[in-house]
């Protein structure tokens, strides 16, 4: 990255587990974008692929979602690792990949677990 060149960078994540609130029984990623000075991004695509990135399983916009979490999600239907997750602007971004349903104490089932992930509008030094 150069000097000056702006790009996502991811600043949290977090994964909820069955029945952790404020996602219990839920089974999604959600999506928060932040702008340099840390305000909500709205209008921010972001893309949801398989893991390898070798199929595109969709697209989700940032919202202002006033007094929710985040800013947008994306439910998941397959164990992990499945998804892989990234801001698709024009311009680099940080991706999560190895991501799905399942718990850590039996990761091969289908548990209804999430995901929580912000990435903030950044430019490089």
């Amino acid at each position: 990255m150069k000097p000056g060149q702006g790009y996502w960078r991811l600043v949290e994540a977090k994964w909820f587990d069955e029945g952790e609130p404020p996602f219990d029984g839920k089974h999604h990623i959600y999506i928060d974008t932040l702008d340099a000075s840390g305000k909500r991004q709205t209008g921010v695509r972001v893309q949801m692929a398989s893991l390898d990135n070798s199929e595109i399983l969709g697209y989700t916009s940032t919202e202002a979602k006033p007094g929710e979490a985040y800013a947008a999600n994306f439910p998941m239907f397959v164990v992990a690792p499945a998804y892989r997750v990234q801001p698709a602007a024009d311009a680099p971004a940080d991706a999560v990949s190895g991501l799905g349903l399942g718990s850590l104490a039996v990761p091969n089932l289908p548990t209804l677990t999430s995901y929580g992930f912000t990435w903030q509008w950044t430019v490089a030094r």
